[in-house]
């Protein structure tokens, strides 16, 4: 049976690499630099007749929590975790929200 929905990958509009999988999706962009990070796109794609859908961000916003904060109180330290296309895509949300953590917790 073939899959109902599949991942493709642009850069800069063009597909570049199409997933089955989050896990294939998430190899492919694994080693994208922050600055280009931007450049890359995630699109849901159907075999039916539903449009396909933009999820870059959340895309994201999914893999960001799977791989959580750093320790330290420098954006360098506590965001280090986090890939390129990850901080990309929610580098200042992912700031405020460990600061609002941080305040929470210490006050």
């Amino acid at each position: 049976m073939l899959p109902t929905n599949a991942l493709i990958i642009h850069f800069e509009g063009a597909p570049r690499h199409l997933a089955f999988e989050i896990a294939g999706a998430r190899e492919y962009l694994a080693d994208v630099l922050e600055e280009d990070g931007e450049c890359f796109s995630v699109w849901e794609v159907f075999s039916d007749d539903r449009e396909s859908i933009d999820m870059s961000v959340r895309f994201a916003r999914d893999w960001s929590q799977d791989l959580g904060f750093g320790d330290g109180d420098d954006p360098a330290e506590f965001l280090k975790p986090f890939t390129g296309y990850v901080l990309a895509h929610l580098r200042d949300e992912l700031i405020a929200e460990y600061r609002k953590a941080q305040e929470a917790a210490y006050g």
